[in-house]
């Protein structure tokens, strides 16, 4: 079993700047076996580590049938998420989840 303090490490494989105030961030896990093993669904959220700075959470925002990364967006709005603001390709930050009860659809409908 996985400890659910330890994050995993994720290389930043990608970033996007939206706005002036908002980034999306591509990551892909440095463990080839923790990605195999990763699944997530629409819905669920992460808590991302910039290693020195802290954790905030944020919605898992790539599609769940992507399984060679994942990717979040963030407002920059804080110490962590300056922090977040820096990172570019090739650094690492660190993920652990997914937490929370995923979306699921039933005719129609959105069950939570």
């Amino acid at each position: 079993m996985q400890n659910p303090y330890k994050p995993d490490l994720m290389e930043v494989i990608g970033v996007r700047q939206h706005t002036v105030d908002v980034k999306s961030v591509r990551l892909r896990f440095q463990d080839a076996e923790r990605a195999k093993e990763f699944d997530f669904r629409v819905g669920q959220f992460g808590i991302f580590s910039a290693f020195g700075w802290g954790e905030s959470t944020f919605n898992i925002c790539s599609s769940s049938t992507w399984h060679d990364h994942i990717e979040f967006c963030f407002r920059k709005v804080g110490r962590v998420t300056d922090a977040l603001w820096e990172a570019g390709e090739g650094d690492t930050l660190g993920f652990r989840g997914p937490y929370a009860t995923a979306i699921r659809w039933s005719n129609g409908v959105v069950r939570i």
